[in-house]
Formats: C-alpha cells, structure tokens, sequence
C-alpha cells in the first residue's frame, strides 16, 4: 500500500464523517463522498450533520483544508491510496443486513481505475463480505476488513483511544498499511484474516448485548428478593475476569449497533447450521425488561387508561440524538395504545422523535421543550435516558410534577431522598423496603 496521497471515505453517516475528521486531526487529507446533498450542503458549510461531541469543532477545523465534500464518487477516488467504505448495512426483517447500498457502490467501484489502491471495509458485514468484495473486484484491489468501534456519543474519544485497531486480511502489506494510517493511537493491533475481522465486531456487539441483557435480568431478581441490584453488579464487576462496564441495569439495548448486530450474527449463524442460544435469549431479555417497566408504571397508577405520563429521555442513551432501537419508541407508543397521554422532553432527540411519531397522528403526544415543562400535569415520571440533568434533586422533581409517582429506569436518583420528599419512588433492581 502506498504511503502517499489521499484517504477517500465514502459514507459520511456517523462512522464515516466521524473517521473522516478524526483522521484529518491525525494529518491526513481526506475526501469525503455522500450521495445526500442536503448532508454536503451542511459538511462543506462547516455544519455537523450529527449530534457528536466534539466533532463539530473537528470538521470546523478541516472542512476545506484537509477536508473535502464530493459527491462524485470518481473524482473522489481517483488516485486514493485507500477507499474506506462506511455505508449503512441495516437490518432486513430477517435480520440479515441489507448490502443494497454496498452492492451499488461496488458496481460503481469496479468501473474506476482502481490500480494502487486499498478498498477498506469499515462497515459492519456479516462474515464472507470482504471475500465477495475481493471477487467482485477482479481480485486485483487488495481489500481489507478494518471493523469500527465507536460508541455514539464519544465516537471522537474512541477513535483516538481504541481498545484494539483491527485489520484483516490474507495481503498482509496491505493489512499493515492499513494499520499504519493510525500511527500515533497507542492501541493493540491485531491482524486477522477477513472472516475473523468481520466477526469480532459481530461476536463484540452480541456479547455486550448478552451482558446488559443479564443485569436486567439480575436486577429483576434483587426486585423480588428484596436485593439492592447496584450492590449486587458492583460485586459482580469488580471480579477483573467479568469487569463493570455495561453492567447497569436499564431499559435494554438498543442504539443503531447492538440491536441489529446481534440479530445479524443469529441470522448469518442460521446458515451455518448453528444455533446461538444466548443471542435469542439476551433479545428476550431486552423486550422483557421494557415490558416490566410499563408493568411498574401501571401498577402504581391503578392503570394507564386516562393517566399522563411525563417522559424524561427520548434517545437511546445521553450524548446521543439516535433513536434507533431506543426504549422510547417501544414505549411510548404502547403508553398512548393504552390510553394514556405523554409529556416527552430530551435534550437532543426532541425534534427526531416528532418526526418519526408527528404529533398530528398522535394526538396524546407532547414534546415539551424543558424537562420541567414535562412534568407539569403529570401522574408519573418516567426516566429512560441517563442525561446528566435527570439526576435531578428529588425535591425539584416533587415541586413541578402534578402526581407523585417516579419510575427511574437507570437509576439517577436516591431512592432515600426521594422517598423523604414523598415521591414513591421505584427504581431498577432495587429491592430493599419495597423500592424496587
């Protein structure tokens, strides 16, 4: 692989534009392709199409300098030491990604002259993918498979502090000038064949998904035997073979990754002849736990028929204005099936959840525009997302909601305090003195 010459990245979704500017922020010139001119109109003007901490200064910083917004696919690759490929591979019913978008770009691909040049796999794609490219290639453009792992909300972090950098391929030369375009992360490089790179992200994303799945299901059981659920995963965490992270329980999974990436390994698992048992069980899990949380509320309420309900935390998880596979879109909908009205605020994801649920179509439907203005009215709060704002003090929260219930899905608040100011206060897993 060449050490000269452009980085072209087509796809400027979160994980292209992300690496795009990160990679600007490292040296590199870098020319970014997107077939939505809505989304160059707002990249070449310097405006982040996106909710992402600290990538707006980013592009500021290298949107006409080191980089460039096409929307022609040729001129942005001509003479590219490496194409990163980063479209969307979203989940079909099945739950088979759809490659429509990366068949189409590899039609287009195999027309250009593509002679001293790297094709880079950065989206996720079930195993096999990286081989098919190669061939459909003509097996003379060196592929690699180069899977991300960026966290929405500290994507810019996790870019520049990998737990891993993963490269795989059967070119090695090609496989380790991929890897060199990351010079300066200090992060273990692993280098695989295609088939083991696709599937680190895969096995990743699926044993994450396991892992949360489980603390929900131990913080139901603390509920019924009078258990804190912190204590219990704290415990659990601090054994270095287990670790604490994504062992708090919550409303489930969800987000654009672990969600589909899950149903994704089952479904490419599935054609193999072999059945994964713990991924069909963690995706039990996770549409349980969303079903006890409505249980909760309507158990408090005497009901959810005629009740308002203020909700506190639209996107999957703070940091973020995603609604994918967020605990909201179950949620909501059902509060409103089931005759109850919705006071909903988010810091972010206010205007995102009006458009996918207009509020013409669900008139019991209302986007407040701060967190108290939710409350006001309202039987019961419901937390679904862990802003830092949530964590309010309780006493506040009694002040501006109209009923007394609080059902805290992440836990934000104390369950003390809470109960001293007469809240009746239930949080996840927590089972002591009926407070669960």
């Amino acid at each position: 692989m060449r050490t000269d010459g452009d980085i072209a990245i087509v796809g400027a979704g979160y994980v292209g534009l992300t690496s795009a500017a990160c990679f600007c922020e490292m040296g590199h010139r870098v020319r970014l392709v997107e077939v939505n001119p809505h989304r160059v109109s707002q990249i070449r003007a310097g405006t982040c199409p996106i909710y992402e901490q600290g990538l707006p200064e980013l592009l500021r910083r290298h949107v006409g300098d080191r980089l460039a917004v096409y929307d022609d696919l040729a001129a942005a690759t001509a003479g590219a030491r490496a194409i990163f490929v980063c479209v969307g591979t979203p989940p079909r019913a099945s739950g088979a990604p759809d490659l429509g978008a990366l068949s189409g770009l590899l039609s287009e691909l195999a027309r250009l002259d593509l002679d001293d040049t790297v094709v880079v796999l950065k989206s996720t794609v079930p195993p096999g993918t990286n081989r098919m490219v190669y061939e459909a290639l003509g097996k003379q453009v060196p592929v690699v498979s180069n899977p991300e792992f960026l966290r929405e909300g500290t994507a810019v972090w996790d870019f520049f502090h990998p737990d891993r950098v993963v490269v795989g391929s059967p070119d090695a030369e090609a496989a380790l000038g991929v890897a060199g375009l990351y010079a300066g992360v200090d992060a273990p490089l692993l280098v695989t064949g295609w088939e083991e790179a696709e599937l680190i992200k895969y096995a990743t994303n699926s044993f994450l998904a396991i892992k949360i799945s489980f603390a929900n299901e131990m913080a139901a059981l603390c509920e019924a035997l009078g258990a804190e659920a912190p204590d219990v995963l704290k415990g659990l965490g601090l054994d270095h073979r287990v670790g604490a992270q994504f062992l708090r329980p919550g409303p489930g999974y969800g987000g654009s990754c672990l969600p589909k990436d899950i149903k994704g390994l089952a479904w490419r698992a599935r054609r193999a002849g072999v059945k994964l048992d713990l991924l069909a069980a963690a995706e039990r899990a996770n549409a349980r736990v969303r079903v006890r949380l409505l249980e909760k509320l309507s158990r408090e309420l005497g009901g959810l028929a005629g009740v308002t309900v203020a909700v506190w935390g639209l996107a999957f998880k703070a940091g973020t204005d995603d609604l994918r596979g967020a605990a909201s879109g179950d949620l909501v909908p059902r509060l409103l099936e089931a005759g109850a009205r919705v006071r909903a605020y988010d810091p972010a994801a206010g205007e995102n959840f009006a458009a996918l649920f207009p509020l013409e179509e669900h008139p019991g439907l209302m986007i407040a525009g701060d967190q108290w203005e939710a409350l006001h009215g309202a039987d019961a709060l419901l937390i679904l997302t862990e802003w830092d704002a949530f964590a309010a003090p309780p006493l506040e929260i009694r002040r501006h909601l109209g009923g007394r219930v609080v059902v805290d899905s992440r836990n934000l608040l104390d369950p003390d305090q809470a109960a001293s100011v007469g809240l009746v206060y239930r949080g996840t897993g927590r089972g002591r003195l009926g407070r669960g």
